[in-house]
């Protein structure tokens, strides 16, 4: 049996990153600092079996266990003989599965070896036999998913009916070594794919608890969960999870050696980490390339350093490119040790000083800036949670919450076969919330009766979820005791600070255009806040705004021939907006707009300025030493 194709299981791997993949930056001259592709053929002799997907060994195991089921051996060396025999005669003689389950299994094993609709004909086929059938609904989950609601889903299904199947048959025995009992593998695959799922919804803490949970269940981690879990530890900042990961698998991976060099230039800073970072480059001195993203080839079959360097990338790529001041270091130490090794020729990297930076900080303030990103222990923006209601009273986006918070709290609040809001819900949001100018003007071409129609509603509706303020239960949600909280007024600035502090984190801002997640772009918010409270008190247009508050590495270059400025666009999209939405920053139509206004001509405010407010001098403050 073949293993299943790629492209069916290329989400598994670097899912440091988002479900999407990711674009590089280049031109300019400067260093690219590339996120790892997703795309990783021939790495089964690297990482393992595949987290998601059932192996070629596990259905022959699988024919193994309806062999000998019902037969009776004398003792365990008689049962061995046995199974030596017709594992060593040949094909393995045909035996009918014993159970609806076992049938049903036989069939996702089948469907391994096809694509598109013969897979999604025989995972149905597969639950038509036994609704306990976990694997049938990961293989739907990602071949006929639409969307990340749906997906999620399908996933949390694929976990009931894991529990299900298992429930009362003795499986607790095997704990906590889960993986060498086949019937529990479906299990752990529903975990790692609702991981993967809420990861890729911003619901970071969830999806760490998964593969924690996993790891509980098995400590060999046959499936290289260990990997993906370092990965996302080090992108939120939880030192003390990776550190007691790192600890936990005493091993000499590049995974783990670039991890450890990371972890440590976080917990004590770059002189503590340079001999880590020396152990690292000495262990695989091509990392460097794919982290800073100088090779944009793809390995060959037989390069083995190669692949190993590519697999570390994709799995802390994310937490490295997040830290800036990281990946300054890196740039700084890296050179050095390539000389040192005989490799100075590749490229060389820019070795720019904070010193350098426009924001006239340097050293210690500037790294606090720019190491910590929004919602992360550290971050150098403190967001004042006392300002009351009526000092809030430009905030749109704690407006529709407040209003999103009590309308739920009122009602038995059911979701559609979707997992999305319902029609009558979104009539109500429609008519009632705070909109933008642009987002008015769009409605009256007709308003949306779907959630999946409705941007802002269901960013807030993913933001206040996120948050821990709205519970998804089956076809249903509900506001939690926290929530109710914070619906109160007195509560207006801890919920605004709460929503901000969300939004700007965990929740993936690459959702407001549908483009490629930019890692800097949301990571690099706190010096972008800092420059706008130095530059951003007189009207701007967004591209004079976005010059000037900017991370140079969180500018994206644009090649010379394309008429579309992408930069721009997310800039205006995933930072404009919501700030704006916040009522941190106000808008105004342009007073003396180019002559050319053909890009969405009939869109109010298409070419317009905007400046911060007097709420971004009381909510928003900084704290760099």
């Amino acid at each position: 049996m073949a293993r299943k194709k790629r492209d069916k299981r290329s989400r598994t791997q670097g899912q440091g990153q988002s479900g999407r993949g990711p674009s590089s930056t280049g031109g300019s001259g400067k260093v690219a600092w590339g996120a790892p592709r997703l795309e990783m053929d021939g790495l089964p002799t690297i990482v393992g079996p595949d987290p998601l997907f059932p192996s070629p060994t596990e259905a022959i195991m699988a024919d193994v266990s309806a062999l000998i089921h019902g037969r009776e051996f004398k003792d365990i060396d008689d049962a061995n003989a046995f199974i030596r025999e017709v594992t060593t005669a040949g094909p393995l003689p045909s035996a009918f599965p014993a159970t609806p389950l076992a049938r049903a299994q036989q069939l996702i094993y089948r469907a391994m070896d096809t694509d598109g609709k013969e897979t999604v004909a025989l995972a149905r086929k597969a639950l038509a036999i036994s609704t306990d059938c976990a694997d049938a609904y990961i293989l739907l989950a990602t071949e006929t998913a639409r969307g990340r609601d749906e997906e999620l889903d399908l996933f949390r299904k694929a976990l009931v009916a894991a529990e299900r199947a298992l429930d009362g048959t003795g499986y607790e025995e095997h704990l906590p070594h889960l993986w060498g009992h086949v019937p529990a593998r479906p299990l752990l695959r529903s975990l790692f794919g609702l991981a993967l799922a809420e990861w890729s919804r911003g619901a970071r803490l969830a999806a760490v608890g998964h593969l924690r949970r996993i790891l509980t269940l098995t400590e060999e981690d046959t499936q290289g969960v260990r990997y993906h879990l370092l990965g996302w530890l080090l992108d939120i900042d939880d030192r003390v999870l990776a550190r007691e990961l790192l600890g936990g698998f005493r091993e000499t991976t590049s995974v783990w050696l670039w991890g450890d060099a990371l972890l440590t230039f976080k917990e004590k800073g770059p002189a503590a980490a340079r001999a880590k970072l020396r152990k690292a480059f000495r262990d695989n001195p091509l990392v460097p390339e794919f982290l800073l993203g100088e090779d944009d080839e793809e390995p060959g079959p037989d390069d083995r350093l190669a692949i190993d360097a590519q697999h570390a990338a994709d799995h802390l790529g994310r937490a490295w490119i997040r830290d800036i001041s990281a990946m300054w270091w890196l740039e700084d130490e890296i050179e050095p040790l390539r000389e040192a090794a005989g490799r100075a020729d590749h490229a060389g990297v820019r070795g720019r000083q904070p010193s350098d930076d426009p924001s006239g900080l340097e050293g210690d303030s500037l790294l606090r800036l720019i190491q910590h990103p929004v919602g992360t222990p550290g971050c150098a923006v403190v967001l004042r949670d006392d300002l009351t209601l009526p000092e809030l009273t430009e905030s749109a986006f704690l407006f529709n919450a407040r209003l999103f918070l009590a309308k739920a709290a009122s009602e038995d609040l059911r979701a559609t076969a979707k997992g999305n809001l319902n029609t009558a819900f979104v009539a109500y949001m429609v008519t009632e919330m705070h909109l933008s100018e642009v987002e008015r003007h769009w409605f009256t071409y007709g308003r949306p009766k779907r959630e999946d129609d409705f941007t802002s509603l269901h960013t807030l509706r993913s933001v206040l979820t996120l948050a821990g303020l709205v519970e998804q239960k089956p076809r249903a949600f509900a506001v939690t005791d926290e929530g109710s909280r914070l619906l109160s007024d007195d509560a207006a600035g801890e919920l605004q600070a709460l929503l901000f502090r969300t939004c700007f984190g965990p929740f993936d801002l690459s959702f407001l255009d549908r483009m490629d997640e930019d890692f800097l772009l949301q990571a690099t918010l706190p010096y972008t806040l800092f420059m706008m409270s130095r530059e951003a008190g007189d009207w701007l247009s967004p591209k004079e705004l976005r010059d000037r508050v900017l991370l140079d590495e969180a500018r994206d270059p644009i090649a010379e021939e394309s008429t579309f400025d992408e930069s721009l666009w997310r800039f205006e999209f995933r930072l404009i907006e919501p700030l704006v939405a916040f009522g941190l920053l106000e808008r105004r139509a342009h007073p003396d707009p180019p002559d050319d206004q053909s890009r969405f001509r009939s869109a109010p405010y298409r070419y317009y300025q905007v400046r911060r407010t007097t709420l971004f001098d009381r909510f928003v403050e900084f704290d760099i030493g």
